[in-house]
């Protein structure tokens, strides 16, 4: 559930990044005080369902397509959380050939798609 969150705190912060905004902008818009938002972006503090909604019309963002945006965030969060537990232990050299590795394995993979449509 933390993850989870972390999620829609981290997307609160670039959607208002995204539209310009300063914290306290966002935070007059959305009639909360400015050390909320803050802590709410900083995931010190997690926020209610009204606040979520009252931040989401400040910025005029349509809540349905919100949550259509929170579902590709998640998964992205699932595919870091498990690179990085796959290389966590690893020393510098070992995490350069697994990214060297990756980059391979993905160009040859582009490769064949490629070859495959011809």
């Amino acid at each position: 559930m933390q993850n989870e969150l972390c999620i829609v705190a981290d997307a609160i912060k670039a959607l208002r990044e995204a539209r310009g905004l300063t914290q306290e902008q966002l935070a007059e818009k959305a009639d909360i005080s400015v050390s909320h938002l803050a802590k709410i972006e900083t995931h010190a503090r997690a926020m209610g369902m009204k606040t979520y909604i009252r931040l989401l019309e400040a910025m005029d963002i349509p809540i349905k397509e919100h949550f259509m945006h929170m579902g590709t965030a998640k998964k992205d969060m699932m595919l870091k959380e498990k690179i990085w537990y796959l290389v966590q232990d690893c020393d510098e050299w070992e995490t350069s050939l697994l990214i060297y590795s990756i980059e391979g394995i993905k160009k040859g993979l582009k490769e064949y798609q490629q070859d495959s449509r011809k």
